[in-house]
């Protein structure tokens, strides 16, 4: 699991092959396999990962091939393209939503 701490400001793209774990702020894009930002965590830029698991603020567009799970205390500002989502209550989200089986069969264009 990397970890971009409370106190840290990344500025660029950060890409993994396994978690991220954003408590800090990201000025730029994220690919992971899973994405976590947690209560207080910021990005200001897209998040592409398999899995999405957001309880802070985001602004940009978010696409996950399997599922996102938006938490009670997350402001989401973008797109969500995933197949599969949970919203719970509390969450600001102002998106447009699109859903298909994958996110291929979505930029396939077709379900």
């Amino acid at each position: 699991m990397s970890v971009i701490g409370a106190d840290m400001q990344i500025v660029g793209h950060v890409h993994s092959s396994g978690v991220v774990r954003i408590a800090g702020t990201v000025l730029g894009n994220i690919s992971a396999d899973q994405a976590l930002v947690m209560k207080g965590g910021k990005v200001d830029g897209n998040v592409n990962a398999r899995e999405a698991i957001l309880d802070g603020e985001v602004k940009g567009f978010i696409v996950a091939d399997e599922r996102v799970e938006v938490r009670e205390s997350a402001v989401i500002r973008g797109d969500i393209t995933t197949p599969r989502l949970k919203v719970h209550e509390g969450a600001a989200i102002d998106s447009e939503l699109h859903m298909a089986q994958s996110t291929a069969a979505f930029q396939r264009g077709g379900a």
